[in-house]
């Protein structure tokens, strides 16, 4: 057989993978907990000529690093090509669980939790193991014993809430001037949120100081 008939040689695939797998862990922080990285097969029909130049992996345009992440891995040689591949993340850490269930707006405290080793989607960042993380904090939504608390399930705990009275607050100095508004929206300590000046009708924007105060600039 001529030599200009053989087939051209193709790029394996499980470098393919491997420079997923790669790239993945590379954006994983150390000391974060142990991480299982599993990348999903590939067609083994696929043929993608063997690439002259290394592989360069990354993620997708705005793209974050997920539980379930799309890595984009491309040969950037005389014939470019791009392939998809699917990334699952799991983490063995210790975290916060729940005794019992817990619906959304409730505080927990300590009473109400366990820590336990688990083997949870995503990184070990994604979850909550100090108790000192509940202060303040209120569930986002209900959830069911035996759930891994995860930091994105706690919202900070509502001072002030729509439609309710609260003091305008702006200080210069010694100087403080007071007048009475409407919150239009929920908020918590420290969080901004947009009242309604009961006098003059107009809208401003501040901080959260207490459950009746809102400190706006002068």
């Amino acid at each position: 057989m001529a030599a200009a008939n053989l087939p051209a040689p193709a790029q394996p695939l499980e470098t393919i993978r491997g420079s997923a797998r790669d790239f993945v862990a590379s954006l994983i922080p150390h000391g974060t907990g142990v991480s299982h990285i599993e990348v999903a097969p590939l067609d083994p029909r696929l043929r993608l000529h063997a690439c002259a130049t290394k592989l360069h992996a990354s993620l997708p345009a705005g793209a974050e690093l997920r539980p379930r992440t799309t890595v984009s891995v491309a040969c950037e040689d005389a014939s470019p090509w791009r392939i998809y591949v699917g990334v699952d993340i799991e983490s063995d850490v210790p975290v916060l669980v729940l005794r019992r269930a817990a619906v959304r707006g409730e505080e927990l405290s300590a009473a109400d939790l366990e820590i336990q080793q688990r083997r949870v989607p995503g990184l070990a960042h994604a979850y909550v193991n100090d108790v000192q993380a509940l202060t303040g904090r209120t569930l986002r939504r209900a959830l069911s014993a035996g759930a891994a608390l995860t930091a994105d399930a706690l919202a900070p705990r509502r001072l002030v809430q729509r439609g309710q009275e609260v003091t305008l607050l702006a200080a210069s100095g010694a100087v403080q001037v007071r007048a009475p508004g409407i919150a239009l929206a929920d908020a918590g300590a420290a969080q901004r949120v947009r009242v309604q000046n009961s006098a003059s009708m107009r809208v401003v924007e501040g901080i959260v100081e207490s459950a009746s105060t809102v400190r706006v600039s002068p």
